[in-house]
């Protein structure tokens, strides 16, 4: 949704972006950070084209990743999570809304960019199921336990009614 300008066009031979796909290299990287709840515009350039083992041209191109980030705004994993992107430094990409309360939190590095992908999830939520589960198996433990007892007096009786007879 951008209409190529002039000023779009100008020399960009100098920049990172284009020098690292001048090496060879595929460079992918922030070009902007973003801004209040928008998404980051990601720099991606590649060679296009090797001549006798030389790179003749760069093919560069901003991509916003505003989808992306209402995708992710969007996306449930349970009652109350949120998504959260972090960058190498820690920066704070896509800032999830969270109420007041605990939360646990768990990471990974997405490998394309440097950035951490974090999920946060309220800790009531993550330790009602944990609650729930002890709950089953004690209940469960107890049913078990008082069978075996029911058991064991059912044999003694019987162990007795025999010993006694013989």
């Amino acid at each position: 949704d951008h209409v190529v300008t002039a000023a779009d066009l100008g020399n960009r031979s100098t920049a990172h972006y284009f020098q690292a796909a001048m090496r060879d290299d595929t460079y992918i990287g922030i070009d902007s950070l973003p801004q209040g709840m928008g998404a980051p515009i990601l720099r991606m350039s590649v060679p296009i084209e090797l001549y006798r083992g030389k790179v003749v041209g760069v093919l560069a191109a901003r991509l916003s990743l505003a989808d992306l980030w209402d995708t992710m705004r969007e996306r449930h994993i349970g009652v109350g999570e949120a998504v959260s992107i972090r960058d190498e430094n820690g920066n704070s990409l896509l800032t999830p809304q969270m109420k007041v309360g605990s939360y646990l939190r768990r990471s990974a590095d997405v490998s394309i960019v440097p950035w951490r992908l974090a999920v946060v999830q309220p800790q009531a939520e993550v330790v009602g199921a944990i609650q729930t589960l002890k709950t089953e198996i004690m209940q469960n433990t107890l049913q078990a336990l008082a069978e075996m007892r029911r058991n064991i007096k059912t044999s003694s009786r019987e162990a007795s009614v025999k010993l006694h007879n013989d």
